[in-house]
């Protein structure tokens, strides 16, 4: 290789003449060495002199040049490398954007609607992140020093991460002590490692917990409300999720904070929130005060107590006064014994800046109290009414009381509905007669979107929603947005003369793909060719035609590590 030196390019000539000096040094040498033991007998060098200094070159000098050659291969190998390979000559900043792709893409397959699937993809982020780091030094370089790839933070238990890993996400997080941090902890285990918080407290933004117990969720929220160094907090967004604790009753165990001591340390917290949604999770509102910070709050799956309970909660969210987003989903309120007038009048909120609203599986005492407690109009409402709508909520003694359809027609008029969902009861039942149908969607002048779930569409349903004219003109609403939920439409003619009715208005017809059942389906094959044929039929006479699914997602987990790369 170093026959001939005469390279035009200056560093490969020096790299060359260096490989020269190397290449002639251990022959010479290897020549001392081989003559060492004769010569020192000619002079006299006493044998435990020359013994000791063989051991320390033995043990300095050789193992110093062993370990500078591997380094020296390996730097070669990898220069070698980053010449061949295309990908080494992108520039940093651009092979750092793709690793964030690669990092990052388990998030697109995260499925909205089950909470199980988030922990897999946080796993997946940092799996691909492990994987980047080791395909080379340049990579691995490159990775640590964006720390942005390393702003989810996960706190898992049952779950090994190697030590290897672990070390060099604690060196990242110390290199780039500037990034915002999103914290995913999903664990059970009092005994897993809650350090890695308190070094990187002020760089959360977000903290996440998911099927976590409030006892380990007040330790993971400990380090944050008993902060009290130089740098200010910058935790912005609050989310805990627990499908495992929702209850028809009371239960002291959903309530995060025991003691008032507790909940006064997380009043300071909460003071800094723009985000807050709990599920089967919740908070003693009497003494809870936000600020204007908060944009959006959802309160999904707890049981609160009695009535005044929730008028407790409107109180803390009147002083949100920049509040944007509010979501009350399957939140139970027993009937209270205090007349409805005395909660409404201590109830009683305002929401200026309040755009959407949205309501889901609430009694008729909890939605009542909460409909005539806001008094600010400007609002979108969406309304989504569940088996449970037309019943009163009691405790004492346990019963459920039915409510006539006139008293919910009578509430709702008072409140602008934009949106209506309605679920049905069961497989075999439709949510509402056709009668109570009509007469429901009568009751809202304002409605834009109407969304049924049902097992049948009968004709029934379908002509109580056809808009008339003539002298017995229909009083419905101009319907834009109609979405049907349902495995068989019993009579395509009446549901396409509902359609046409609304055509003055009518700018989108959405179908969900059908249940996985058969009850309905006598004849699979005409089933299926007659709903094809109303599918065609839709596609050419109404604005926009769509296929959706039957979920939607309430408890936003992607919104929270949504990253602006």
């Amino acid at each position: 290789m170093f026959d001939r030196l005469d390279s035009t390019y200056p560093a490969i000539q020096q790299w060359e003449e260096a490989g020269v000096s190397l290449f002639n040094a251990p022959e010479n040498y290897l020549k001392q060495c081989t003559c060492l033991g004769n010569e020192s007998l000619v002079d006299g060098v006493p044998p435990t002199y020359l013994a000791a200094r063989i051991n320390a070159a033995l043990g300095s000098l050789h193992t110093t040049l062993a370990q500078q050659l591997a380094r020296s291969q390996s730097a070669l190998c990898q220069t070698r490398n980053q010449m061949l390979v295309p990908l080494h000559s992108f520039p940093e900043e651009v092979l750092s954007e793709i690793f964030m792709h690669v990092a990052f893409d388990p998030l697109n397959q995260f499925r909205r609607h089950d909470s199980r699937s988030m922990r897999v993809c946080v796993i997946d982020v940092h799996r691909a992140i492990h994987n980047l780091l080791g395909v080379c030094t340049m990579w691995r370089n490159v990775a640590v020093n964006r720390g942005t790839l390393w702003s989810i933070v996960p706190l898992f238990d049952k779950f090994n991460i190697p030590q290897d890993y672990k070390l060099i996400l604690n060196r990242a997080l110390h290199l780039n002590n500037g990034v915002e941090l999103n914290l995913f902890a999903d664990m059970r285990d009092d005994k897993t490692d809650l350090s890695i918080l308190a070094g990187h407290v002020t760089q959360f933004r977000t903290v996440t917990s998911v099927n976590t117990p409030p006892h380990i969720i007040r330790n993971i929220l400990a380090a944050f409300t008993d902060w009290h160094g130089p740098e200010p907090l910058k935790l912005s967004q609050l989310s805990l999720y627990n499908e495992h604790h929702y209850s028809s009753l009371p239960r002291d165990e959903t309530c995060i904070f025991q003691t008032s001591s507790e909940q006064q340390s997380f009043n300071r917290l909460v003071q800094n929130l723009d985000l807050l949604q709990m599920k089967g999770i919740s908070f003693q509102w009497e003494t809870v005060a936000f600020s204007g910070r908060l944009t959006t709050f959802c309160l999904q799956d707890v049981t609160l107590g009695f009535d005044i309970k929730l008028a407790a909660l409107l109180r803390a969210l009147s002083s949100a006064t920049q509040l944007r987003e509010l979501k009350i989903i399957d939140v139970i309120t027993f009937r209270d014994s205090a007349p409805l007038q005395t909660l409404v009048g201590c109830s009683k909120i305002w929401l200026p800046t309040l755009e959407t609203f949205y309501i889901e599986g609430l009694y008729f005492n909890t939605l009542r109290l909460l409909l005539l407690s806001i008094r600010s109009r400007s609002h979108r409402l969406s309304l989504t009414l569940t088996h449970n709508f037309n019943e009163l909520c009691c405790f004492i003694p346990p019963r459920l009381e039915t409510v006539t359809s006139d008293e919910i027609g009578e509430l709702l008029r008072l409140v602008s509905v934009h949106e209506l969902d309605i679920r049905k009861k069961s497989y075999l039942e439709p949510a509402l007669t056709a009668v109570e149908l009509k007469k429901l969607v009568e009751a809202l002048p304002l409605l834009e979107t109407l969304h049924l779930h049902m097992t049948l569409l009968g004709g029934e349903h379908c002509m109580a929603l056809e808009r008339r004219l003539g002298p017995h003109r229909s009083t419905l609403p101009s319907l834009v947005h109609l979405r049907f939920s349902c495995v068989r439409i019993e009579d395509p003619q009446a549901f396409r003369h509902m359609v046409e009715s609304h055509s003055g208005s009518l700018q989108r017809v959405s179908l969900a793909k059908p249940y996985p059942h058969r009850v309905h389906a006598v004849d699979e094959e005409l089933e299926l060719h007659a709903r094809e044929e109303v599918i065609d039929w839709l596609a050419e006479n109404v604005p926009e035609y769509t296929r959706t699914t039957d979920w939607d997602d309430y408890f936003n987990f992607q919104n929270v590590f949504q990253e602006k790369w």
